[in-house]
């Protein structure tokens, strides 16, 4: 299930996928929550696929409400057009599995509907000011006959002020950033991070480390069964991080957590593999720009 937040941004993408929303997506409204500094929001949840987007529903400036709200209007059109993508195919999967094999050990699928192929884990508005927004998406990708499940993994960040859609993404000159490969372990974040070289991701991974190591100390005595069952002495050292922001700091999300074939531990936020770094302690790794000052307000 692919999100690239390029087929978001530019007016004809924007006006495509809000399009898209507005005449196929039919919401049901979650419970209205509010932020730290009084903005509120809620989730709207597409009836058909369960798929869900936050939308705000105050803030002092209504227009940065306006674009922000615009620009999540599109990114759930895009978000339910790739999972009823995937149920489509998981049913064809299914049934040509089936056709082949009739017998086979995947029949009881036929029994369960696949317009819910895409399961999200978690999904929140976690910042948002009159300049940025942002907001994570954890999700299982249900995909009949894989030994693993695919997921999809999201921090995002809205830039009102430049009406643009970024995550961390792969640096110049990069093919991807997945953390796997060579090429895909060196990423950016626009405007605020950016480690292109071994010097700066090494640093960079150093100080992630030792974040980690105090909050799984923090986490030790949790009597939580979740925090239980995922807690674990370190992070790989190629592990890929999803980035958003909030309130107290940058969340810094990793991605490859689990605990045994049942539990993928990355699914969910939770204090053993979500470690929220104050802007303070970031300073030294932020490139100097309007988004670099607003976080160091916080």
């Amino acid at each position: 299930m692919q999100y690239e937040e390029s087929l978001i941004n530019g007016p004809a993408n924007r006006k495509m996928w809000a399009d898209y929303y507005a005449k196929h997506v039919r919401v049901r409204l979650g419970k209205e929550q509010r932020l730290p500094n009084g903005v509120s929001w809620r989730l709207l949840i597409d009836q058909r696929t369960g798929i869900a987007m936050p939308r705000i529903t105050w803030m002092l400036d209504r227009k940065s409400m306006e674009i922000a709200n615009g620009m999540l209007d599109a990114l759930h059109g895009r978000a339910v057009k790739a999972a009823r993508a995937e149920a489509k195919s998981n049913r064809e999967t299914v049934q040509e599995i089936l056709t082949d094999r009739p017998d086979s050990e995947l029949s009881y699928l036929v029994l369960r509907p696949f317009d819910r192929s895409v399961v999200q884990a978690d999904i929140a508005l976690t910042y948002a000011t009159d300049n940025l927004v942002s907001l994570v998406d954890l999700a299982d990708v249900l995909a009949p006959g894989a030994n693993y499940f695919p997921r999809s993994m999201r921090g995002l960040i809205l830039d009102l002020r430049r009406n643009l859609v970024f995550a961390a993404e792969a640096c110049p000159g990069r093919e991807k950033y997945d953390g796997m490969t060579t090429d895909g372990i060196f990423f950016q974040l626009d405007g605020l991070l950016q480690f292109c070289d071994e010097a700066s991701l090494d640093a960079f991974h150093d100080f992630i480390h030792d974040k980690a190591k105090s909050a799984l100390a923090t986490a030790a005595g949790s009597k939580d069964p979740f925090i239980q069952r995922c807690r674990k002495p370190y992070l790989a050292i190629d592990q890929r991080f999803v980035f958003f922001l909030t309130s107290n700091g940058l969340a810094v999300h990793a991605t490859e957590y689990w605990a045994h074939a049942l539990i993928d531990c990355a699914l969910l936020r939770s204090s053993v593999g979500t470690f929220v770094i104050p802007y303070r302690d970031l300073e030294p790794f932020m490139k100097p720009g309007p988004m670099r000052d607003e976080l160091l307000r916080q």
